[in-house]
């Protein structure tokens, strides 16, 4: 990867011997360049597999599907072709790799002995793959967010594990944050905290999973207009149930899910209180249930 990726390749492919695999991670680094260097690499990629004094060489190359639509799709006749050579290279030879797991392989993978494997069997519609690619990236976008996003992510992964369903409301969100943030922090935000915080949480790591992505309402289902409400990432959730056990929610918690939580919640809610000992917030609770 040193000096750049197309730089390494071009040195080091000369070097190739017989019986080697060449796996290109995130290839579009390599081929897709602002410059005519990624074409060099994918000619002496092409030049590498006709040379039968280097076989059998196998490239290998993972590419998200826009990036292999941008160097396979051909030029508007009479443009500049960028991506003849990468084109060559990788028209008719894809493997495409399915969104999600069968449901018949998930049971087997929730008996491995590998905990990742069996955290990532319970992700959403069977996205194991995006599950483990992404959550290593999720805990660092967490653990290394300014103070009002965190502060989003903490109320919705307690929102979670002490008995909101999946569709977290905005409403509460919006009221339960500063309940999670210092005078000083509080007073610093802009006006427009809420949008930026919901702006960092909601990009995508390694282009698979966001930490609180947006609930996009299906068109038709209602006439009614639907607030808006968020899903926390599986693992995020699963990660606070176990670091944040002992952790007790602050007032505007409890008063944020009095006023924004639906009917079948509120009793889970109220349950949870109470067995933190907060019984004037589990009354509330109940009363409003």
């Amino acid at each position: 990867i040193s000096p750049t990726r197309p730089e390494a390749a071009l040195t080091r492919l000369p070097d190739v011997a017989p019986h080697t695999v060449i796996w290109l991670n995130e290839a579009q680094f390599y081929l897709d360049t602002a410059d005519e260097r990624g074409e060099k690499v994918a000619a002496a990629l092409r030049e590498l597999l006709r040379d039968e004094g280097k076989a059998p060489v196998l490239i290998l190359a993972t590419l998200w599907p826009e990036h292999w639509s941008a160097l396979a799709t051909r030029s508007r006749p009479g443009g500049a072709d960028s991506h003849a050579q990468a084109r060559e290279l990788v028209s008719g030879k894809d493997i495409s790799i399915p969104a999600a797991f069968p449901p018949a392989g998930l049971p087997d993978l929730a008996r491995s002995s590998d905990p990742r494997i069996r955290a990532a069997s319970a992700a959403t519609g069977g996205e194991v793959t995006q599950f483990l690619a992404g959550a290593p990236e999720l805990l660092a976008r967490y653990e290394n967010a300014p103070p009002a996003p965190k502060a989003l992510l903490n109320a919705a992964m307690d929102a979670r594990r002490l008995g909101m369903g999946e569709a977290i409301p905005l409403g509460f969100l919006e009221a339960a944050t500063p309940a999670y943030l210092t005078d000083r922090e509080w007073n610093a935000l802009p006006d427009d905290w809420l949008r930026e915080s919901l702006k960092y949480t909601g990009e995508l790591c390694k282009g698979a999973l966001s930490p609180l992505a947006r609930n996009r309402p299906r068109p038709g289902r209602s006439a009614v207009p639907q607030e808006d409400t968020y899903r926390l990432a599986d693992y995020l959730d699963q990660h606070a149930r176990r670091t944040r056990r002992a952790v007790f929610p602050p007032p505007g918690f409890w008063a944020a899910a009095e006023s924004h939580s639906r009917l079948g919640e509120l009793a889970a809610l109220g349950s949870a209180a109470a067995c933190r000992g907060l019984l004037r917030q589990a009354g509330r609770l109940y009363k409003t249930a």
